[in-house]
């Protein structure tokens, strides 16, 4: 397997890991019936600094670009149109989840059911989705590219992601799997 599959596969662990964080803060939400806006500062800050800014990036602007540029099967089309939607989705999802965050505190709880509801959505939505990418999608596309091309993602992949960012996010990663035991 090439270094760009291996490196997007790698980022899914951590978001993996923080995917089940995520089902574990949905349980205590809806036992509680109270958030931690803190606590969810720290799950949009991961997920748009980290998921979208980092990742997202990475498949969106680098691999899916080139992979465009390619004469690809309609399945894997159909596949890659469908994930890029997937991600504008999070995205939106995310947009909302703040949205909710905001209301519930100004409004003393009054949103907490739907802000349950997008959790929810983003929860069960990306398993599915890392599953198709990591399983299938992305070790069929690589055989798209020639070793000339995949390196020279490889360089672009090296230029998006910081150490000290990787860092960051495992960090923040351990301390919620922690606090969520």
């Amino acid at each position: 397997m090439s270094q760009v599959v291996d490196i997007m596969i790698r980022e899914h662990a951590l978001i993996k890991r923080w995917l089940q964080i995520l089902t574990k803060a949905i349980v205590r939400v809806r036992t509680t019936q109270s958030i931690d806006p803190m606590m969810f500062d720290i799950f949009v800050d991961f997920f748009e600094s980290y998921v979208d800014r980092t990742h997202h990036d990475k498949e969106e602007r680098i691999f899916f670009a080139e992979l465009q540029k390619k004469q690809i099967s309609p399945e894997h089309k159909e596949v890659m149109d469908r994930l890029i939607t997937e991600h504008v989705q999070a995205r939106e999802t995310v947009g909302k989840i703040v949205l909710k965050k905001n209301e519930y505190i100004q409004k003393n709880g009054e949103s907490i059911n739907e802000l349950l509801k997008y959790m929810e959505f983003f929860a069960e939505l990306y398993p599915e989705h890392i599953h198709v990418e990591d399983d299938k999608f992305f070790v069929e596309a690589i055989n798209y590219f020639t070793p000339e091309e995949v390196a020279a993602m490889e360089a672009q992949f090296a230029q998006t992601q910081p150490e000290m960012a990787m860092e960051k996010y495992i960090a923040i990663v351990e301390s919620l799997e922690a606090q969520f035991k």
